[in-house]
Parts: structure tokens; C-alpha cells; sequence
């Protein structure tokens, strides 16, 4: 999954258990050719791509939303929340982070967000 995406240049992997995954190339997304993702799978998929950098384990809130079907749709939320307590951030807050360190421009970063009015929004908060 992980060497389809960066064979095909997309910028991010999307995977949530019920749904087969998807890639964003080009700012759009694509539905890949493969079965539905379960929450194994995803928790699987999670524990590969995260590693020893976060040892969710440990983080009870995070391992449920993983695993349960219906709280997976929060899961960038509550790895919002834990930016400071766990060191985890989500790619717009990345992006946000690099737009206002004036890497890449607003539009660059709105064009990558996962919801460019969303994410403008957002800065406006920060």
C-alpha cells in the first residue's frame, strides 16, 4: 500500500476501517482497487506506520479509536488534542505549521489540506 502511494506520487495514504483505502494525487483522492480495510487491519496498519514513535499502547484513547468502527472518523481530532501531551500532530496541522514558518504558501498548503476551507479556518484559531 505504502510503495503503490509513493509509486504513483501521491502526497498521503487515507485508510479507515469499512472502506477500501485511498490516495490523494494531485489534490484528488482516488479509491484503490482492494477489499474494505477491517479494524485488525487498521490497527495493523497503524502500529506499522507509527512505529516506536508513538507507543499507542499507552494511550488508551487513541488504541480504541483505532480499533471501533464508529469512533475511527475522530481519530485526527483526538491526535489534535494530543499535539502537546503526546507529540502527535495531523498533516494539517504539519502543513499549518509549515505554511506559517513560510515554507510553503497558503495556497500550496490549502490545495494539500484534507479540507481546504477547513483548514483556513483553523488558522485563523491558531
Amino acid at each position: 500500500l505504502l510503495g503503490g502511494g509513493i509509486k504513483h506520487g501521491a502526497s498521503d495514504i487515507h485508510f479507515r476501517p469499512g472502506s477500501p483505502p485511498l490516495l490523494r494525487i494531485d489534490g484528488k483522492m482516488l479509491t484503490l482497487k482492494y477489499d474494505r480495510i477491517m479494524p485488525a487491519d487498521t490497527l495493523g496498519m497503524a502500529k506499522l506506520f507509527v512505529g516506536a514513535a508513538m507507543p499507542h499502547e499507552d494511550i488508551p484513547d487513541i488504541q480504541e479509536f483505532i480499533k471501533d468502527m464508529e469512533r475511527t472518523g475522530r481519530l485526527k481530532d483526538a491526535i489534535e488534542k494530543g499535539r502537546k501531551q503526546y507529540g502527535m500532530q495531523s498533516f494539517d496541522q504539519h502543513l499549518s505549521e509549515m505554511y506559517q514558518n513560510k515554507i510553503i504558501t497558503l495556497d500550496t498548503a490549502r490545495q494539500a489540506s484534507t479540507n481546504p476551507n477547513d483548514f483556513e479556518r483553523a488558522l485563523h484559531f491558531e
